[in-house]
C-alpha cells in the first residue's frame, strides 16, 4: 500500500476522461483501496453505455484492460444525492439533469461489474413530514437488490433520522442476512443541524453494531472535521466524497491543515499533483493544470485521513469552522457548471 494510501477513504472515479489516464497512473491508483462509480454518472455517457452494450464487457473489466489497478475494489452507487442536490438546495457544483427508477440503476449496476452494489433508497430529509413512503421504498429496494445480486455484493442503505426509524431500517436488513450498510442522508442533515448529524451519526453507529452488521460506510464527508466523528468518536469503516470533485472545480486547493484556499494563494508542495500545477503552461484553466489540482487534493486528504485516525487532535490548531448554509439570491448561477468542472470530466 502506497504511505498515503488509505482504506477509510473512497473516492469518486474519474474513469471517462483521457487526461486522468495520462496523468493519474491508473496501474497505480494512490488515493484509496475502494473507487466509487454511480449509476447517474454512467448514463451521462450515452456513448460509454452503447460501448458496453454491444461488447458485452462491464466498466470494470474495459478500465481494467486499459491499466486500473485490479486490487481496487469498486463500489456501485445510485448517484440519488446528485439528483436531488438542486431540491435539497444543497451547493455542491453539479446540475442534475435525470431521474432514474431502481431498474435503470441496476441495469447501470450490471453494464459496471462493481465488487459491491449499493441499493436504492430515498433521502428522508429533516423536513419531511410523511416518511412512511421513502421508509417502504428504501425497504423494497434492498429486496429487489437481493433479488438480483449476490447478497455479499449488496450494501443496504439506512435512513431516518430518530431511533426508533433507524432501528426498524436496521432489522429490516438483519432480517434479509445482509451484512454489508451504508448510512444516508447524512449531508443535508449535516447543511440543517450539525447537532443532530452528529446525533444520527452515534446512534447510527450503535444500532448498526449491535445488530451485528459488519461493515459500516457512510454516504458523503461534509467536511474534513467530520473524518473526527466518524473514524475516532464512532467505527464507521469507510465513508465516501465527491468532494474533491467539487473543490477542484471551484479552483481550491487543499492544505496539509485541511483547510482549502484559493489556488493562487497555495504553497505548493513536493507531490505529483503540485509538480503537474508548476509544470503546467496553462494556469487555473487548463486540463492539465485541473488534473494536477485534483491529484493533490485527493492526496492530502487521504494523508490527512491518515493523521486523524493516529492523532485525533491533528487538526486541533486549526480547527475549522463551518458557516451556516443559506440559499443563495441566484440559486440558478450557483448550479451552473463549471468550465473547470468539464475539464476534469464529471460532466461526461
Amino acid at each position: 500500500m502506497n504511505e498515503f494510501t488509505t482504506s477509510k477513504l473512497i473516492f469518486k472515479y474519474p474513469y471517462h476522461n483521457p487526461l486522468f489516464k495520462e496523468y493519474l497512473m491508473l496501474q497505480d491508483w494512490k488515493f484509496s483501496d475502494t473507487v466509487l462509480i454511480t449509476a447517474y454518472d454512467l448514463y451521462k455517457n450515452d456513448f460509454l453505455v452503447q460501448q458496453l452494450q454491444r461488447s458485452g464487457s462491464t466498466l470494470k473489466e474495459l478500465i481494467q484492460e486499459n491499466g486500473f489497478n485490479k486490487n481496487v475494489k469498486i463500489m456501485a452507487d445510485t448517484g440519488v444525492f446528485e439528483m436531488e442536490a438542486r431540491k435539497m438546495f444543497l451547493d455542491i457544483g453539479v446540475a442534475p439533469h435525470m431521474d432514474l427508477t431502481p431498474k435503470e440503476i441496476f441495469d447501470a449496476y450490471d453494464l459496471i461489474g462493481a465488487d459491491w452494489f449499493v441499493s436504492p433508497d430515498l433521502i428522508i430529509l429533516p423536513e419531511d413530514k410523511d416518511i412512511e413512503p421513502k421508509i417502504k421504498f428504501t425497504m423494497d429496494n434492498l429486496q429487489a437488490a437481493l433479488d438480483r445480486f449476490p447478497k455479499e455484493k449488496v450494501v443496504a442503505t439506512i435512513q431516518g433520522l430518530d431511533k426508533p426509524t433507524i432501528q426498524m431500517m436496521v432489522d429490516n436488513i438483519k432480517e434479509n442476512n445482509v451484512d454489508n450498510a451504508a448510512r444516508g442522508g447524512l449531508l443535508p442533515l449535516a447543511f440543517h443541524d450539525l447537532n443532530r448529524f452528529k446525533y444520527v451519526l452515534q446512534v447510527s453507529e450503535y444500532i448498526i453494531r449491535a445488530g451485528k452488521i459488519s461493515y459500516l460506510h457512510a454516504f458523503g464527508l461534509y467536511g474534513i472535521f467530520t473524518l473526527v466523528n466518524l473514524f475516532v468518536q464512532n467505527s464507521y469503516d469507510t465513508v465516501d466524497t465527491s468532494s474533491i470533485y467539487y473543490k477542484t472545480a471551484t479552483r481550491k486547493y487543499l492544505t496539509d491543515k485541511g483547510k482549502y484556499v484559493y489556488i493562487t494563494k497555495a504553497d505548493f508542495c513536493d507531490c505529483f499533483g503540485c509538480k503537474i500545477m508548476q509544470e503546467s503552461k496553462y494556469f487555473l484553466d487548463g486540463g492539465k493544470f485541473a488534473v494536477g489540482l485534483y491529484y493533490h487534493n485527493a492526496h492530502q486528504l487521504s494523508t490527512i485521513c491518515n493523521k486523524i485516525i493516529e492523532d485525533p487532535h491533528y487538526l486541533s490548531r486549526g480547527r475549522i469552522y463551518k458557516k451556516k448554509y443559506k440559499r443563495p439570491e441566484n440559486y440558478e448561477r450557483i448550479h451552473s457548471v463549471s468550465s473547470l468542472m468539464e475539464k476534469i470530466g464529471d460532466f461526461g
